[in-house]
């Protein structure tokens, strides 16, 4: 099934789930995973979207479906759209936002998907889910500006669902990201073994601790990175990574480009 209008268009399919061709689309592609696992291809590495779990590429992106389970869900999105709810919110960038390539867990793109997914399977008219979809996008877009990952953040919004022990740890990351840690480390501070804390983080943000680290290490590294002159080497170091290696390599799976590309796109 395929609804669409001029804003962008949603795609459900229980069909053609195997390997699929490369492709790169002028739209952003947010995929969410309603029913098991998806993995997708990108010239990067694979991706892999856990169940409940969303991604979204960049217009531009090459990538190709790998695999899904059971279900296909895919929502377009027109830049023009984004551009406009930028706007409205009264934000504005040189170039358009450039979401991180990284699948992760939101509590309210889950409910928007599975509702529209419902209404969807109903036996309405055509013009019925034209028009639910022309008064819904617009608000996928702005939790997506929200909460997802990207150019457009300085950090990591935590969900009001996240639980205290989880929320305790994520709070001390974020203030000692620079630092190093081990799952033991954080373990400990949630009162947890390290094999419940892993299932708990994850359930809870869509990312294995240490990968949430590294991802949120880059997010706060993007604001010196377009607005100083310091060496990215510099900048690497600052942020809690070993090398400025293990940063370009991480940068450039997320955003499909190096550090100085970005620094350079983005002032």
């Amino acid at each position: 099934m395929i609804v669409q209008n001029n804003q962008g268009l949603i795609l459900m399919r229980t069909t053609q789930l195997g390997e699929r061709n490369w492709r790169n689309d002028s739209s952003y592609k947010m995929i969410f995973s309603p029913s098991g696992k998806s993995r997708y291809q990108t010239k990067y590495g694979d991706i892999k979207i856990d169940e409940s779990a969303f991604l979204v590429f960049n217009p531009g992106e090459d990538h190709r479906q790998l695999s899904v389970s059971n279900e296909k869900f895919l929502v377009e999105l027109s830049p023009d759209l984004i551009f406009q709810t930028l706007n409205a919110l009264g934000k504005s960038y040189k170039i358009d936002p450039q979401f991180a390539m990284v699948s992760s867990y939101n509590q309210y793109v889950q409910k928007w998907a599975n509702f529209l997914r419902e209404f969807m399977q109903e036996e309405d008219t055509q013009l019925e889910k034209e028009l639910l979809l022309e008064h819904s996008i617009v608000q996928l877009v702005i939790i997506l500006l929200k909460y997802g990952l990207g150019s457009h953040q300085t950090t990591f919004p935590t969900l009001p669902s996240t639980k205290e022990n989880v929320r305790s740890v994520i709070s001390h990351l974020k203030e000692g990201y620079h630092e190093s840690w081990s799952l033991e480390d954080m373990a400990t501070l949630s009162g947890m073994n390290k094999y419940q804390f892993s299932h708990e983080f994850k359930s809870a943000t869509g990312l294995a601790p240490y990968s949430w680290l590294q991802v949120y290490r880059i997010i706060k590294s993007q604001h010196d990175l377009v607005n100083t002159d310091e060496p990215i080497l510099q900048i690497a170091l600052q942020h809690g990574f070993s090398s400025v290696s293990a940063y370009n390599v991480l940068f450039k799976k997320l955003y499909g480009r190096t550090p100085s590309v970005y620094r350079n796109q983005f002032r």
